[in-house]
């Protein structure tokens, strides 16, 4: 026992007479507490069995483990068997969280290969043509980016932009293909008001072409070159331009 300052000049052991470093410390379970020393101070364990290494915050070194790792690498935070390199439990909806200042990211890496971005963007660090705090996943390279369901690809991004839902080898801007049953695409005002249309374009004008369904007067219409065409009304007639005479 020490009542003043004091050191040791040479290599200290507890519970072992077998040193190998500065301070050597051999036991079951419970081999270091740490606390400040008030009554209701937060006291910390260090513990260890043949395989893992604890540390535990309560009033024992069992009662609340925080961390474990074990021998073969597996890192385990509010569980005690983790079954990958970091396993994280939790109760609370935000289980992980990365912070950082205008842009922050998880890189994935294949060895020296990098694979994949996920994450936040400060305009220009993950993707050109991203604004500033937008979410960005980025796959390298040629290689395409997938959503799956269940193990099967969804969807698909390839380099050229090209999107396909139901193939991994999208030939036009958007492909959607189905091995069996019904290829449709619906478009759909809740409001029962608002029209639904797709527009044609080009760098001149966005919408130089369109194809529209009225919801209020139920009609649809063809607009060429900015102008309607031709309209099919709700009852089936059809008219030429704007102002023609249904037919």
């Amino acid at each position: 026992q020490f009542l003043y300052d004091g050191y040791f000049a040479g290599k200290v052991g507890i519970g072992t007479e077998t040193l190998s470093t500065k301070l050597t410390i051999s036991g079951q379970q419970e081999l270091l507490q740490l606390t400040r020393g008030g009554a209701s101070d937060t006291k910390w364990f260090f513990s260890a069995d043949a395989a893992k290494l604890y540390i535990a915050e309560d009033t024992s070194a069992t009662a609340n483990i925080k961390l474990t790792i074990v021998d073969t690498g597996d890192v385990g935070v509010g569980t005690v068997t983790p079954s990958a390199k970091l396993h994280v439990v939790s109760t609370v909806e935000e289980v992980l969280r990365i912070e950082s200042g205008t842009t922050g990211a998880i890189h994935f890496f294949e060895g020296t290969t990098r694979r994949g971005i996920l994450g936040y963007s400060n305009g220009t660090s993950i993707a050109s043509g991203a604004d500033a705090g937008d979410m960005v996943l980025r796959s390298e390279g040629s290689n395409k980016l997938h959503l799956s369901n269940g193990g099967t690809v969804a969807l698909t991004v390839d380099v050229n932009e090209n999107v396909g839902i139901g193939t991994t080898v999208p030939s036009y801007a958007l492909d959607i293909e189905r091995v069996t049953g019904e290829v449709a695409i619906q478009l759909q005002a809740r409001d029962n008001s608002s029209n639904t249309a797709i527009y044609f374009g080009d760098n001149d004008d966005a919408d130089v072409g369109s194809l529209i369904y009225n919801q209020a007067s139920n009609y649809m219409s063809f607009t060429t070159n900015t102008s309607e065409a031709m309209r099919i009304t709700s009852t089936g007639g059809i008219s030429f331009g704007s102002t023609g005479t249904a037919y």
